[in-house]
């Protein structure tokens, strides 16, 4: 009974709101920086299915209504991995296999590039438009994702960051099989964690169809994949994703030839990510605005 009340009430809250108040309450719930976000809400602690798709429904029809009587997207929802993507590995597997940097380094230029794509952004307003997507698998409470909100809040905490993200974990079975079928089917393997990133996205889409969406990765842990559905079916508010070499060996893992080439993938001695970035999305910014150097958080 308890269980109803609670379920009743929050599906009551959201369709009471509507317009740029869902789109400012949807914000708040993913920018507490902790696990407990809009994602794990609707997907994971709402079981009813029925009321589950009332909400997303709701979702729908709010954001499409705000976005055509702004005319314009809302902002960019900048979809980003994080091992070999916002942080070098050190080649630590499975974390990743990038050798250029020291572990947990940031990559230059990531985070200026986030900072300029993000540019509905204000100081003074709710924003929480940096979205990971982890292939580390949510287990109990917050225990996979506790040390890597820490690493983030350093960040913001240190201004290095713009804005305090939110965290879209993985699901143990894939990972899971991901880790028995690695030495044999190499890199191939991943296919199902790039499966589980496409699915993620079209979820969190659902919920933000006020937004447009751009997607970062690298080419080491099923990014690639994941890129290629996002074109492939999905051709409308994804802009081309923007990969990492981090593989010297990775193989094609759909047969649309088409949908790979739309893939920006920079080669392994670009360590200026910005400018070509830059380049890619027509963001008008010059090579001077890349950070020098790398960044590098213990």
């Amino acid at each position: 009974r308890g269980r109803r009340f609670i379920l009743s009430a929050v599906r009551d809250l959201f369709l009471s709101c509507h317009g740029e108040e869902l789109t400012t309450l949807k914000t708040l719930l993913d920018a507490g920086g902790i696990y407990q976000n809009l994602f794990k809400l609707i997907y994971n602690d709402i079981w009813s299915h029925r009321v589950r798709e009332e909400i997303v429904q709701h979702f729908r029809r709010e954001s499409l209504k705000y976005r055509k009587r702004l005319g314009h997207p809302v902002g960019v929802k900048v979809l980003s991995d994080m091992d070999d993507t916002l942080t070098c590995s050190g080649g630590h597997f499975p974390a990743g296999c990038d050798k250029r940097y020291p572990r947990r380094t940031v990559y230059p230029g990531y985070l200026q590039l986030v900072q300029s794509l993000d540019r509905s952004w204000r100081h003074d307003m709710p924003s929480c438009n940096i979205v990971f997507l982890s292939a580390r698998p949510h287990v109990y409470k917050d225990v996979t994702e506790e040390r890597s909100f820490q690493f983030l809040e350093g960040l913001v905490n240190a201004g290095r960051m713009h804005s305090f993200p939110t965290l879209l974990p993985g699901k143990l079975r894939a990972g899971l099989w991901t880790m028995l079928t690695i030495p044999f089917l190499r890199q191939h393997a991943w296919r199902r964690v790039g499966d589980l990133k496409y699915l993620t996205y079209l979820q969190y889409r659902e919920m933000y169809s006020e937004y447009d969406f751009v997607f970062f990765g690298d080419n080491g842990q099923g990014d690639l994949y994941a890129g290629e559905r996002m074109i492939q079916e999905e051709k409308t508010r994804s802009t081309p994703p923007l990969l990492q070499s981090v593989e010297p060996y990775c193989p094609r893992v759909t047969s649309d030839a088409e949908s790979t080439c739309s893939i920006s993938i920079l080669g392994r001695n670009d360590s200026d990510l910005l400018p070509k970035a830059a380049q890619s999305y027509n963001l008008g910014l010059s090579s001077e605005a890349a950070y020098s150097g790398a960044d590098s958080v213990s």
